[in-house]
């Protein structure tokens, strides 16, 4: 009798010490202390790049219950079965950091690119006064978010875009798109656009957002094994327990109205204007084009839970991701216990 007390003191005890505030119990199963989202997202970046292939998914032992479904946490990334995964990107501030590469190498003479390229501080901070250039980064920018501005108004007139502001990052507080200095031209009927002063918000604020704004995770991948296949560009944006987040600005001082624009659509954006105005894949100019699960123009966007919950249909939402098999896969990975 005192041995089944003792067995059941000590599986009482057991049981505590699993749920206790303890650095062991910091990131371990479905009880993990960790909250914070980046650390899960690190996780899945892990298994992304670990698992970029079909092959390296196609595991001995997969239907073992005791290992993780990689396949399943594809599908719910948004992901087809036959994606191969050519680049996994952390956070990656793309429009900011193109910017300054584009500018590091416009300012100067192609011989000195290597030198130009690893100087740590770098200050773009040329007038291109009568200079504007169709290619110039922020020419194109400001083209595609007002072309965005047309879709909203179901224009289809052909406008050409000219901005004579100084070439600098539109994304920093101290750096405000110069109204004064863009021209927006009607090339049906040969005339200049005046735009209103909340057209000129819209522009503003979005071109702000759109330089700064990260995906948790951007993915380049094709289907299938060919390498020359057509490329396709993912932003997967991660929730634990925070929502999608949205940025705002004051429409109407007087009244007080703001305008809410969603996370994921400016993510999109981005993603549509890598693959539609500026950057092209290779060599061979082929462009990108964004993955179906974008097709919704706004991110892909996955869950971190502690156990799934279930739809409407009573079953599992295929776009979650159970915080514990993040957790076990990446011990499989770096081979922990």
């Amino acid at each position: 009798m005192s041995e089944m007390i003792v067995n059941e003191k000590e599986k009482r005890d057991s049981s505590r010490e699993r749920f206790e505030p303890s650095i062991k119990n910091f990131l371990c199963d479905k009880y993990s202390i960790c909250r914070e989202e980046r650390q899960y997202v690190v996780f899945l970046y892990n298994i992304l790049r670990k698992y970029a292939t079909l092959e390296s998914r196609k595991r001995e032992g997969e239907e073992n219950a005791d290992r993780v479904n990689v396949k399943k946490i594809f599908e719910s990334c948004g992901l087809e079965d036959d994606a191969f995964i050519d680049y996994v990107f952390y956070e990656p501030a793309f429009l900011r950091d193109f910017f300054e590469r584009y500018n590091r190498l416009r300012l100067s003479k192609e011989s000195e690119w290597p030198e130009r390229l690893l100087n740590k501080s770098f200050s773009c901070s040329l007038s291109k006064g009568e200079s504007a250039r169709k290619e110039d980064f922020n020419t194109k920018l400001i083209q595609y978010v007002y072309e965005q501005k047309k879709k909203e108004k179901n224009e289809t007139r052909k406008i050409e875009v000219e901005y004579s502001g100084r070439e600098c990052n539109l994304g920093q507080n101290n750096n405000k798109l110069c109204f004064e200095k863009l021209k927006i031209y009607d090339l049906e009927n040969n005339q200049t656009i005046s735009l209103n002063d909340n057209e000129k918000k819209w522009i503003k604020h979005r071109v702000k957002w759109m330089m700064n704004a990260q995906p948790d995770i951007a993915l380049i991948y094709h289907l299938g094994e060919e390498e020359s296949a057509k490329k396709f560009l993912l932003f997967i944006e991660c929730k634990f327990t925070s929502k999608e987040s949205s940025y705002r600005y004051e429409v109407d001082s007087e009244s007080n109205e703001k305008e809410h624009v969603k996370q994921g659509e400016i993510q999109w954006m981005i993603a549509d204007f890598l693959c539609s105005c500026l950057h092209n894949y290779n060599d061979n100019k082929e462009k990108m084009t964004l993955s179906p699960s974008m097709k919704e123009e706004r991110s892909h966007f996955v869950y971190f839970v502690r156990r799934y919950r279930t739809n409407e249909n009573n079953g599992e939402k295929k776009d979650e991701i159970l915080i514990e098999d993040l957790i076990r896969c990446n011990n499989e990975i770096f081979a922990l216990s």
